[in-house]
């Protein structure tokens, strides 16, 4: 419950801010722009898939898949 509280707060603040500096809503991507931008990121979304499927389908432990994350985010921001 304290949490809830707390980041409603930071909602509550960030708006205020947000109205008191003048900065407004962006227009909504179209839905072409949606499945672009999500096929661009597609390397990006496969890592949470990578680590948690080979946690749960019990190819590697918690720690492994530590080392696994950092592998794959090297190959994958280094020559992807």
């Amino acid at each position: 419950m304290p949490g809830i509280i707390d980041g409603l707060a930071y909602m509550v603040v960030c708006s205020c801010i947000a109205k008191k500096m003048g900065i407004g809503r962006l227009p909504r991507a179209k839905l072409k722009e949606f499945f672009n931008a999500l096929y661009e990121g597609k390397w990006a979304l496969f890592a949470p898939i990578l680590i948690l499927g080979g946690i749960y389908g019990g190819v590697f432990t918690p720690t492994e898949a530590a080392v696994v994350a950092v592998a794959y985010g090297l190959v994958t921001g280094l020559w992807i």
